[in-house]
């Protein structure tokens, strides 16, 4: 896995540098939803339901030509889930999991006369910021801080698509995509019979501005 992450950089590097003369720069803001839950293997006892989750950040693209980009971002990232456990249905559970997450993807786009459809693929690494796992029941709330059980950074890949609009200098963009962790949550020495995985699907919109 390593490997391939290391080939996705060197390939990202070498369009980068290809293309210099043709090349555009544009950076901006981007925010939206992320529903996001996570993959418990075995199942085991838990039944976990989606939450929702705030997006924000910052985002770059380097323009390669009329088809080709390559993207990186800085986005605050919720994630987590709601869940219940077998047995136990009168007592609410919510995990809650921040992170500050670097996305880098490679872009392909379609000129059309109005309007710019495009597909992406890319992976992520985020560190964790936060970890919370709280429990509701008919009369009491007990919240604590796991932060020191969690992994302290995590990585995926993830798959979108979306739309562009071109005004001048600005870039208007809508789309979404869907994420993956590949790292458990929980250390293997602290859980070594599961894993917890994180997954989501983002909507998402933003404006960036041409610098070059």
């Amino acid at each position: 896995m390593k490997n391939l992450y290391c080939f996705f950089f060197f390939l990202i590097l070498c369009m980068l540098v290809s293309l210099p003369v043709q090349a555009k720069i544009s950076i901006g803001i981007t925010g939206g939803l992320n529903r996001s839950t996570l993959i418990s293997d075995p199942e085991g006892l838990l039944h976990i339901t989606d939450k929702d989750y705030f997006i924000i950040g910052a985002e770059g693209a380097y323009e390669l030509d009329n088809h080709f980009s390559a993207g990186l971002s800085v986005l605050y990232f919720g994630k987590g889930c709601h869940f219940t456990i077998e047995g136990q249905d009168d007592v609410q559970a919510t995990f809650d999991l921040e992170y500050i997450q670097l996305p880098v993807t490679v872009n392909y786009s379609l000129k059309l006369p109005f309007i710019i459809p495009y597909i992406s693929v890319g992976f992520f690494y985020e560190h964790n910021v936060s970890a919370q796992l709280t429990y509701k029941g008919s009369d009491f709330i007990n919240q604590s801080d796991v932060k020191d059980d969690v992994m302290d950074s995590n990585y995926g890949y993830l798959i979108g698509c979306g739309f562009k609009r071109k005004e001048g200098k600005l870039i208007f963009l809508i789309g979404a995509s869907y994420s993956r962790g590949l790292q458990s949550l929980y250390d293997m020495d602290f859980n070594a019979d599961s894993t917890l995985k994180t997954q989501g699907i983002q909507l998402f919109a933003g404006i960036k501005y041409l610098i070059l």
